[in-house]
């Protein structure tokens, strides 16, 4: 309460904090004397209701630094000040911080601070997660306290940059074979220090370089289970902002086995007589997965193992043949490689019988027979029938032979035929002579 004096017309009074309802209400009474105030009280000379409101205040926001790339942070601070008219205060509290761009916020809320006096501050660290228009916008709203209301104030943050751009040319060469070096070049743009580069050569194979980097080499080992396969090749450069992308194709291609003959033995053969070929294959991005053999002749083609290091074979028409040796390997291309034969037809032994000695001859006398034989291979062996039921068999080298013919049966005199039979692979020649035998005289 507060009183004047008998000629007073007016008081004075500072409220301490801010009432909105009911109000504060301040009575005036008047007074003629002062020995007679109380009891001139008038009931109410003057009534004067006044609604207390709040003090104003003034929120300004400002951002350091005020231009950042994607992913830096700046730091927003927002200063509270009184603005009513009289003797300023402190204002106390809390700030909201919001942004219309896209950006994270440590934490969106800072508490009041009076580093100077009458001028309390706090801030909050805004980091922009893309460029949008270029400037975010942030806002800072006091949350005012008992005395003072609420404000906002605005700073700006010109965001700058983005992900990198990146251009990659064509590798050469392309195509390639496997186990052939590729290059790939490319260029980089970006506003801001580019971190670091990766290559992604689509095999499972990436290789991280530096952020100045223009190219990569690469070898590709393999197609798979493909003569050709294309890769995609991915660059990725990265700065503050994240990676920026960019691709391109390669196509590779198999390399095919090899297939080597080693030998052909025998070689001249002949027919009838079993051959044998020998060879090495190898696959220099793979596996042989099977090998077939063609012996030239018409005969069906012998299919073997990816590890077989032989065949055999035996012909039955004589003349030269080409022999292939094809490998087949895990992705599908061939190899071949080839040797020759010769093939020479076996006929059967040609034999010449000589006239046996002596003849004529009587019974009882030996009687020698000598022959020779032609054959192209070895004569397995040879047997002499003597006409009269008696057959020697002789060793394939033998060239003579002896018998004793014991009786002419009823006739004086007989003549037996003589056969030589010689046998090759081909099978039996034959030549013959006659022997003349008498009967022997009894005495």
């Amino acid at each position: 309460m507060v009183t004047g004096g008998a000629n007073t017309t007016s008081v004075s009074h500072t409220y301490l904090s801010a009432n909105a309802s009911p109000g504060f209400t301040v009575l005036a009474v008047g007074q003629e004397t002062a020995a007679n105030a109380v009891s001139l009280i008038q009931e109410v000379s003057n009534r004067v209701t006044e609604i207390i409101n709040a003090r104003s205040t003034s929120t300004v926001v400002s951002c350091s630094p005020g231009s950042v790339p994607i992913g830096t942070p700046s730091t927003c601070t927002a200063t509270v000040t009184d603005s009513s008219p009289g003797t300023a205060t402190t204002p106390k509290g809390t700030v909201d911080f919001a942004s219309d761009g896209a950006g994270t916020f440590i934490s969106p809320s800072c508490n009041l601070v009076e580093v100077n006096p009458g001028a309390p501050a706090c801030s909050v660290v805004y980091t922009p997660t893309a460029a949008g228009s270029g400037t975010h916008t942030l806002t800072g709203t006091y949350s005012g306290d008992s005395v003072h209301a609420t404000s906002q104030g605005s700073g700006t943050v010109l965001v700058s940059g983005g992900a990198p751009t990146v251009t990659v040319n064509s590798p050469t060469p392309n195509p390639a074979s496997t186990g052939q070096i590729v290059t790939v070049t490319f260029s980089v743009s970006s506003t801001t220090t580019v971190t670091g580069i990766t290559v992604a050569w689509g095999d499972g194979t990436t290789n991280t370089l530096a952020g100045t980097a223009t190219s990569d080499t690469h070898t590709y080992a393999s197609t798979g289970t493909l003569k050709s396969q294309i890769f995609t090749i991915t660059v990725t450069a990265t700065n503050s902002a994240g990676p920026g992308s960019s691709t391109t194709t390669e196509t590779v291609n198999d390399r095919p086995p090899t297939a080597t003959v080693s030998s052909v033995l025998p070689n001249p053969a002949n027919t009838g007589q079993l051959v044998t070929i020998t060879f090495a294959t190898a696959d220099p991005d793979g596996t042989v997965s099977s090998i077939t053999v063609n012996w030239g002749d018409g005969t069906p083609v012998d299919t073997l193992s990816g590890t077989a290091t032989s065949d055999t074979h035996t012909y039955n028409t004589a003349g030269p043949f080409t022999i292939t040796v094809t490998a087949t390997d895990n992705s599908g291309s061939t190899g071949s490689g080839t040797g020759s034969i010769t093939v020479n037809a076996i006929t059967i032994p040609t034999v010449t019988v000589n006239a046996p000695t002596p003849n004529p001859a009587n019974t009882g006398q030996l009687v020698t027979v000598t022959f020779t034989v032609t054959s192209s291979v070895t004569v397995t062996g040879i047997t002499v029938n003597w006409g009269d039921g008696t057959t020697n068999t002789l060793s394939g080298s033998t060239t003579s032979d002896t018998h004793t013919y014991s009786s002419t049966g009823a006739l004086k005199s007989q003549t037996f035929t003589i056969t030589a039979t010689a046998t090759n692979s081909a099978g039996p020649g034959s030549g013959t002579t006659t022997e003349t035998v008498n009967d022997r005289i009894q005495s």
